[in-house]
């Protein structure tokens, strides 16, 4: 890939970074939740508006678990980069 093709892959990658920030955290939150799961937001966004309060309760306890263990997962490997640096 050339000096351009980096510089465009770069802004995209700003681009999309800006967007995801921009959402609100129950959509973005959502968004984790179905790429750690392998699944697709349509998919994740049914399960989290299920109207049965039982498993509307489960999804969005296990969405809040699943969550959780993608920060410690993405905060885990900051530190390990940041421990390689110094």
């Amino acid at each position: 890939m050339g000096q351009d093709g980096w510089q465009e892959l770069a802004e995209s990658k700003r681009a999309e970074r800006e967007y995801f920030s921009s959402l609100p955290s129950e959509e973005r939150d959502l968004i984790r939740f179905a790429e750690a799961e392998n699944m697709s937001v349509e998919d994740a966004r049914r399960l989290a508006e299920n109207i049965d309060p039982e498993v509307h309760e489960y999804v969005n306890k296990l969405i809040e678990d699943v969550i959780a263990d993608v920060d410690q997962n993405e905060s885990g490997r900051r530190r390990a980069g940041e421990a390689e640096i110094h």
